[in-house]
């Protein structure tokens, strides 16, 4: 028996391994060529598996491309929760704390500007995703309350996260064509306004 379970927790963690590899090489492909040109072909590339490895996991390019954007937001909420609020980020200053945000956003942009351009542009794409991470929705919005605890005494708080999340996606657009330091003094401005607006 003991040999049976250790011999099933292999297949699983090779499923796993799997699954992971497909994933990844699928946000390598939609962050290179975009929603419309990333095809289960181009991913069999990038991932070095079969299509049939492929299609064990996901029926289609929409149910792949869905799980890869639902997985891509996960992870990067899960590092953001990780450094804001597990080690100790809620003790940082709020500009700190918008700083992290910052990073990470500017760390995940190149991909997630295709996300959100495939998610706006494809209906079908849009509503897949949203169903996988409407259940998640709560929590997530709770969590970064927590990490911008000073939010609470707002009107809206999940609208303030918002707006500091639009600026700093706008941002990091913003500093790939300007003057190297104008990024950065757009930045501490907004975050001097968003510690006084509080």
């Amino acid at each position: 028996m003991p040999q049976e379970q250790a011999q099933r927790r292999t297949q699983e963690e090779r499923r796993e391994t799997t699954r992971r590899a497909i994933l990844d090489a699928t946000l390598v492909c939609l962050g290179r060529l975009g929603y419309a040109g990333t095809s289960i072909g181009e991913v069999v590339k990038e991932a070095g598996v079969s299509r049939g490895a492929i299609f064990h996991h996901y029926p289609s390019k929409l149910d792949l491309a869905a799980a890869a954007i639902t997985d891509f937001y996960e992870q990067r909420f899960e590092r953001l929760k990780q450094r804001l609020i597990l080690e100790g980020g809620r003790d940082l200053t709020l500009p700190k704390r918008l700083a992290i945000f910052r990073e990470d956003i500017d760390a995940w942009s190149p991909v997630g500007f295709e996300i959100m351009i495939a998610t706006r542009t494809d209906p079908d794409l849009r509503r897949e995703y949203l169903r996988r991470v409407e259940p998640r929705t709560a929590e997530m919005v709770e969590t970064y309350e927590r990490m911008f605890p000073e939010f609470g005494k707002l009107e809206s708080p999940e609208l303030m996260i918002g707006v500091v999340g639009a600026f700093l996606r706008g941002l990091t657009l913003e500093g790939s064509d300007g003057p190297p330091d104008r990024a950065d003094r757009l930045f501490a401005l907004f975050a001097n306004m968003v510690a006084k607006s509080v």
